[in-house]
């Protein structure tokens, strides 16, 4: 999707994730590309998250929150998308863990953002799908993408159409 000096510019995950969920939300738009270009010369490793860092990792899900208030609750300091990208991205990851066990099994159990909340684990999709409801939660347009990923031996042998959709990017 980008081009490889844009992904060698960035050294690490978070990074590249925030410039390519940044891609999709305004990529769509009239300036879209002017914006991007303009994006990825940003050393997004450079700005400072500290703030937006430390209050989504003190966030916990209470009892029978939804996602509009546990997504508020997440990015209360953050004052842009990029912030709010960012919070909810460090949210997810330091709260979620990905459901191993069950994505080789092959029972990747529910991948609604209710479940995920639930169960504080999911595969991919689940991910993506809780991301996207907590972005549109904080008034950020977000789309899921789906896709494929390299599958484990037990999946190679079936035709894409065969193979259970897991994997959700943003």
């Amino acid at each position: 999707m980008f081009p490889s000096p844009i992904r060698k510019r960035f050294s690490n995950t978070a990074a590249f994730s925030i410039l390519l969920v940044l891609f999709i939300l305004i990529g769509r738009s009239a300036i879209g590309e002017t914006l991007v270009a303009t994006i990825a010369s940003v050393d997004l490793n450079r700005l400072a998250f500290e703030t937006v860092d430390v209050t989504a990792r003190s966030i916990q899900v209470l009892p029978g929150e939804g996602v509009k208030s546990l997504a508020s609750r997440v990015t209360k300091t953050a004052t842009t998308d990029v912030e709010k990208a960012r919070a909810l991205y460090v949210w997810l990851t330091e709260n979620i863990r990905y459901d191993a066990e069950g994505y080789f099994s092959g029972s990747y159990g529910s991948v609604s953002v209710e479940e995920v909340l639930k169960t504080g684990k999911s595969v991919c999709q689940g991910y993506a799908n809780l991301f996207e409801s907590m972005s549109r939660a904080v008034g950020m347009d977000a789309v899921t993408i789906t896709g494929w990923a390299k599958a484990p031996p037990m999946l190679r042998t079936l035709s894409p159409e065969a193979r259970p959709i897991t994997h959700g990017t943003l």
